[in-house]
């Protein structure tokens, strides 16, 4: 069976290591050797100064990632917009497979916290929304469901993030039955839940990375006709099969008006071919004789043209321009006109 990964973020208190706790010993051990980071019970490891604990559940065929909470930072042991940067550069250069990437919040704390944290959340796993999952700790189900519009609100509506409510009540020095029975249930719950949606594994690259980069090169291939056209669409389904569908998107609509734009071009093309083909004069007759829609493609600064000359384009004309009415007017002019 394969081996699902989880990975917690939020703010410090909203439950991250209470939920991490559930899904790797499937209870809260009363005891502060076992609460993340883990100790020598699961098979685990603090990695490193990145504010990143991992094990490997001995409930279900998960591992699990919690990460330091946003607010926790203020204690020095791990300085906030270094946590961001290695979080990020973490997941991005390892390329790990995430199948559930959760964001943890508690019911009822200050929302304005959650919206800039949830910010940053989706910047650290860029290219993996398809798999976000919003949890609610201190809470139920059935709050949840009646409250989505309101957290819907804070967190964007976004209808393939799944909200799940949970409750994992937990009292070092009166831990009880009733607390025992509620982290159960919840467990249950949730577990439930990560099953029923079954993700399939994305492995996010930040943009300060590959993605960056690529982005750059993309925009000095989009200028050149074709080229551009078949890069943006090549690129829009890698793209989907690394499981990135909004940079793919992206590139399929980039692709598209590119498309257009190749187009549009092409008679302007037929036409350059022939003038270089024939003399000016010739040149002229087709520029001259072609349907007006082709005409309307090509756009004329005309900011070049002097005011004769300008005129001279809005009359009306029966005939082609000779040679010598050509000679008349500067070749910027003409030049102008053919680009």
């Amino acid at each position: 069976m394969e081996t699902k990964t989880i990975v917690l973020f939020g703010l410090s208190g909203h439950g991250k290591s209470s939920i991490a706790n559930m899904l790797v010993y499937g209870n809260i051990p009363n005891d502060p050797k076992n609460i993340f980071p883990v100790n020598d019970s699961a098979i685990g490891e603090d990695i490193g100064d990145i504010g990143i604990q991992c094990a490997l559940s001995e409930i279900g065929n998960y591992v699990v990632y919690d990460t330091a909470g946003l607010g926790e930072t203020d204690s020095s042991k791990y300085p906030h917009n270094d946590v961001v940067r290695k979080l990020r550069s973490y997941f991005s250069e390892t390329q790990i497979s995430l199948n559930y990437i959760c964001y943890i919040k508690k019911q009822g704390r200050n929302q304005n916290e959650d919206i800039r944290a949830f910010e940053i959340f989706k910047e650290i796993f860029k290219g993996g929304e398809r798999n976000f999952i919003i949890i609610i700790t201190h809470s139920s189900q059935e709050w949840v469901n009646e409250n989505k519009k309101a957290l819907k609100k804070v967190f964007g509506n976004y209808d393939y993030i799944k909200f799940i409510g949970v409750d994992f009540p937990f009292d070092r020095n009166s831990d009880n039955e009733s607390m025992r029975i509620q982290r159960e249930t919840s467990k249950n719950h949730l577990l439930s839940n990560l099953s029923f949606l079954d993700y399939k594994g994305i492995s996010v690259m930040n943009n300060s990375l590959f993605q960056l980069r690529e982005e750059g090169v993309a925009k000095v291939v989009s200028l050149v006709p074709v080229v551009g056209t078949t890069y943006n669409i090549i690129a829009s389904g890698i793209y989907y099969a690394v499981g990135k569908p909004t940079t793919a998107k992206k590139r399929i609509s980039d692709g598209s008006k590119s498309l257009l734009s190749d187009l549009a071009l092409i008679p302007l093309i037929n036409i350059l071919k022939r003038v270089t083909e024939r003399n000016v004069e010739d040149g002229s007759k087709i520029i001259f004789n072609c349907d007006i829609r082709i005409r309307e493609i090509m756009v004329i600064p005309t900011f070049w043209l002097n005011q004769e000359s300008l005129e001279w384009f809005k009359a009306p004309k029966t005939s082609p321009p000779s040679m010598e009415t050509l000679n008349k007017y500067n070749e910027k002019s003409l030049c102008c006109l053919l680009t």
